[in-house]
């Protein structure tokens, strides 16, 4: 409790911050309110040591923490709100994934189109000479009508 009493005096040690002062005020009411005598009597004599302490803003600050309501999470750090949705910046971002999709489909399926396309084969039997092949599909053509 000395170490952050010293802090809160010594501005020399740390940049200014009056969030970090209301949190070593708010540490020192907490302690002050706990059953054990030896401490809480410990933060009460660093508080009222406390209250004379910096320029009057830093006063103020003291005087507000004091008159204020407990904290019961001094360290508590609260983020700023964000400037957009963080959902719809992620939706925005994907629509540029769909476009990159489609493009890619678009570009297989023209490399598709030029394939080329080998007509099917057959042998009259499977012995048969490999120079025998007729074309597969004329027949199964006849064969169907």
């Amino acid at each position: 409790m000395d170490f952050l009493a010293e802090m809160y005096r010594n501005d020399s040690t740390r940049n200014p911050n009056e969030d970090v002062d209301r949190w070593i005020l708010n540490i020192f009411l907490q302690v002050a309110a706990l059953p054990d005598s030896i401490i809480s009597a410990h933060a009460q004599l660093l508080l009222r040591g406390l209250e004379k302490e910096g320029d009057d803003k830093k006063q103020a600050v003291y005087q507000g923490v004091l008159t204020g309501p407990l904290n019961p999470y001094p360290l508590m750090v609260q983020l700023p709100s964000p400037s957009s949705s963080p959902l719809l910046d992620k939706v925005q971002v994907a629509t540029t994934i769909n476009q990159d999709i489609h493009t890619l489909k678009l570009q297989r399926l023209s490399e598709q189109v030029n394939a080329v396309y080998i007509p099917p084969r057959a042998k009259p039997t499977f012995t048969s000479d490999d120079d025998s092949v007729f074309p597969l599909m004329e027949k199964a053509q006849e064969f169907l009508t």
